[in-house]
Order: C-alpha cells, then structure tokens, then sequence
C-alpha cells in the first residue's frame, strides 16, 4: 500500500502506481508531472508571500489545481518521490538563463538530485518554459542526453565559464547545465551537488516572493506544457505554441486574463484572484 502522499501525487498526475523506483518510472513522473501541474507566480505577483510549509505546498499543487515557482514544485517532488520509494535531496542553483548582470546571482533556483543505482538524476519540473523534460544524469561528464523534447548536457564549470561569463559563473559553482535550442548551447543554471537544509530553502522563498521589484513580485510568470503544445506568459504577453502555429495576445481586460489563465492554463483561480491579477497587470 502506498503511503497517502504518493497516492496523492500520482492522482494528480495521472498515472498508475509504479512497479518499481528506477530511471524508467522517473522519467514517466517527471513527464507526467510536467502536463498536470503549470509553472506560475501568480500569489506573489498578486502580493500574498507564498509558504513553504509541505501541507500548504501539496495542497496547493496536488488539491487547489494550482501551480507553483520552482521551490514549490522541488518541495512537493522531493517529498512525492522519496514517499513512491527514491532516495531525494534538495540543490539550490544560480540561474544564468535570461537574467544580464555580469555578476553571480542568488542561489535561487531549487531542484531535486534523485539518486538510482550509484548514479544522481536532475530531476527538474520548475525551470519554466526552459524546464529540462528528462532526468539529467549528473555523472555523465559533458554528454549530451536526448530526449524526446529537448536535449541536455551537464558540464564541469571549467568548461562552460566562457559560455556563462567569468564574473557571472559564482566561484561555489561546480556543474552547469545546458539545454540546446536550435543548434546553440545555452546556459540554464549552475550549482554544486550537495544538499541544502529546508531552512536555506525558506529564506531564499522569502526573498523571491517578497523582494520589492523583484523578478517574481513584480512581473506576472506562467508556463504550461503538454508535449503538443505549450502555453507561457510575461507580463501581459501571453503566447500558445502548437503544432499547427502560434497565437501571441497581450491581455487588456479581465476576461482576457481569465480566458489565458483558467481556461488556457487550467489553472483553478477564483474571481477575486483573477480580479488581483488584472489590477495589477493594468497597472503595468
């Protein structure tokens, strides 16, 4: 009998019990999670701070058909996963992707290190529209890892300074992970493989959510994917990718903003949070 939280979890992704805790299973998961539960910001754009307390983050993700920021969805996978029977710790990381200071940042991404078999998997579902689809194997040296959405590769810092920026790389660092889009290499974060204790964890939530003019408090985020298509957002700028085109809108009213969350992104928001969202996001 599996113990309530996995049962929990694997109801809301949608799959049945698996047979045993190895790569294949985590790959189902990780896939599974990344269709049933969106990436969003939408309580700390809205001004609430989110909590870190596991009862409130579970109901959150698993019940409230909500989504999550990326320690919100490493809380509940590490806890879901080591409930389903794998062995799971927490990695904070310094993002590289998207931010343009030429200095280190917060550590403020957070992820789960699974280990299988003498071997560690980056298992990632809160990384936004550039979330990695496939466990990471983090003792793979510099090899490339396909998936069926996207590939990967994970290299020591030494190599991939350059590519970062020498004063951006954090002198803590000792891997980078990389995803290719088109022909290119691009820099996602870089991290050590160690754990972290949950109280780092919660201090860095704090910060994130509650920073004024920070990127989470101050700017609507969302990102939704289903293999065919994906749904993501800036600000006002929302765009869908299928495969039969895209559809790019700029929000200008309240139903526009109800339409693109709720409806697009499946997120369950009452009246008075999608209310919040337009007035701030009318403000902009």
């Amino acid at each position: 009998m599996l113990p309530p939280l996995a049962e929990r979890y694997l109801a809301r992704l949608g799959i049945a019990k698996p047979a045993q805790a190895n790569l294949a299973t985590l790959s189902t998961i990780l896939e599974a999670h990344l269709r049933a539960i969106p990436w969003e910001n939408v309580t700390s754009f809205t001004g609430t701070p989110v909590s870190m307390e596991k009862e409130d983050v579970l109901s959150k993700l698993l019940e409230e058909r909500r989504g999550g920021y990326c320690l919100e969805h490493a809380a509940l996978s590490r806890a879901a996963l080591a409930a389903l029977g794998f062995k799971t710790e927490a990695i904070l990381a310094r993002v590289y992707f998207g931010p343009t200071e030429d200095s280190p940042t917060a550590q403020t991404h957070c992820g789960t290190v699974v280990h299988i078999d003498g071997a560690e998997y980056l298992f990632d579902a809160g990384f936004g529209r550039s979330t990695p689809s496939i466990p990471v194997c983090l003792n793979s040296g510099s090899a490339v890892q396909e998936g069926p959405y996207g590939a990967y590769r994970v290299r020591p810092a030494a190599e991939a300074r350059e590519a970062v920026g020498p004063n951006k790389m954090g002198d803590d660092v000792i891997l980078v992970l990389e995803s290719r889009f088109g022909d290119a290499w691009t820099p996602l974060y870089g991290f050590t493989p160690r754990p972290v204790v949950d109280t780092d964890i919660i201090a860095m939530n704090w910060y994130i959510c509650t920073y004024p003019g920070g990127l989470f408090s101050s700017n609507l985020l969302c990102a939704t994917w289903d293999g065919d298509y994906r749904v993501t957002c800036f600000g006002k700028h929302f765009k869908k990718v299928t495969e039969q085109g895209t559809t790019e809108a700029d929000v200008a009213n309240r139903d526009d903003v109800q339409h693109w969350l709720c409806t697009q992104m499946g997120l369950d928001l009452d009246d008075q949070l999608v209310d919040a969202v337009w007035d701030k996001l009318g403000k902009l």
